[in-house]
């Protein structure tokens, strides 16, 4: 691929600097870091600034994954629920076909190796053109003296099905899938690593080659920090709800509450869900306002200790009136002496979590009724508040 000069692709020889780009990028970089953390045990967080959008990708990172080339992206686990075929690269396999093929040359699997151990040496790379990172990193053609990892690097330097089969095309046998009958999607050889990692970013990934999730999230952002902590808090609480809404707003609650991060109204308008379901994607984004009342700390708060998915639901849909409605009904039953069944019944419905438990006595559960009334009937103030800038 024609290099754009001989400009050192660091700061520094042992790091690179990433930007978020496109989704796809994002997902790779995400993926990639969260393998390296397993591979590793190394806490990521402690490599993110909360208050920068870069994150600055290790040479060592590289190497770890070259020391475990075989495990990562040749052999398959015996134990089926910690296999990861969505990073084989072996032939024809589901997500990344013929990205390393099967014969001849091809059987010397350390020579992809090799190619990961070149890819690492950062301060030896130069600035290519590619539509992904924009930035472009790849090795030089005078580093390469291997006439099999030449083709390879010819091969990856296009955004085909060998990236990614889902979406990336296949130029040789059908050109006319892109719209000028060419393959105009060059990517640097860093993002034809990066990209194997893509669906580790989405949660949940694939459990097997030919199991895929009914649906899958990744959550996208303006910043690298603030994706990998809100796709952390998305696979943390992914089993409370299969509403993706609901999964945003609960990442972005705990995001606000654990970061100590003041959003920009930029950033609050360009987070986004992308939902990957068999044959198809969705792009999902909260109002801009929604996201300025969930990212308000007290607002997150008082969610968190409220701890009911309806309540935060009616906060996703704008919905704040009925916030001082329920609040008003529970303390109006809370006053009675004796709570009838269709009060029971009500109280489970929007408080399917923390409805006083039967077993209780009359005086504690109207307590109870009391403490979760006030405490909706504090948010709808808060709500109120963080809407009007307050």
């Amino acid at each position: 691929m024609a290099g754009s000069g001989t400009e050192s692709a660091t700061q520094t020889s042992g790091a690179i600097p990433l930007y978020p780009s496109n989704w796809l990028y994002n997902a790779g970089v995400i993926g990639f870091l969260r393998e390296v953390q397993e591979l590793t045990q190394e806490n990521i967080d402690k490599f993110l600034d909360p208050q920068d959008t870069k994150i600055l990708l290790r040479s060592q990172w590289i190497q770890e994954c070259a020391k475990e080339y075989k495990r990562l992206h040749f052999d398959k686990n015996k134990e089926k629920e910690k296999d990861k075929a969505w990073l084989r690269i072996v032939g024809k396999n589901t997500y990344h076909k013929n990205y390393w093929q099967t014969t001849g040359e091809w059987k010397k699997t350390e020579k992809f190796q090799s190619f990961l151990y070149q890819l690492s040496d950062f301060q030896k790379l130069e600035r290519t053109e590619c539509s992904l990172c924009s930035r472009g990193y790849s090795i030089p053609a005078s580093m390469v003296k291997d006439a099999l990892i030449d083709k390879f690097l010819k091969d990856i330097s296009h955004f085909e099905s060998r990236i990614f089969s889902e979406l990336g095309g296949a130029p040789k046998a059908f050109p006319n899938g892109f719209w000028n009958c060419k393959s105009n999607l060059p990517i640097c050889h860093l993002c034809g690593y990066l990209l194997l990692f893509l669906l580790s970013g989405f949660t949940p990934p694939p459990t097997e080659e030919t199991s895929v999730p009914s649906r899958s999230i990744f959550i996208n952002a303006p910043s690298f920090p603030m994706m990998w902590h809100l796709n952390q808090y998305a696979r943390s609480v992914f089993h409370r709800s299969q509403d993706v809404r609901q999964i945003l707003g609960l990442s972005l609650i705990e995001f606000t509450i654990r970061q100590q991060v003041t959003l920009h109204r930029w950033a609050l308008q360009n987070i986004e869900i992308v939902v990957r379901a068999r044959g198809s994607l969705e792009f999902i984004q909260l109002p801009a306002e929604t996201v300025q009342v969930l990212t308000n700390r007290r607002v997150a708060q008082q969610l968190n200790r409220i701890g009911e998915l309806k309540i935060l639901q009616l906060v996703l849909e704008n919905k704040i009136d009925q916030l001082l409605e329920i609040g008003q009904a529970l303390l109006r039953v809370a006053m009675k002496d004796k709570i009838e069944d269709a009060e029971k019944k009500f109280i489970k419905k929007v408080l399917p979590y923390r409805a006083p438990k039967d077993q209780l006595t009359e005086p504690d559960r109207r307590e109870r009724l009391v403490e979760i009334a006030y405490q909706i009937l504090t948010l709808n103030a808060m709500v109120r508040e963080a809407i009007n800038g307050e």
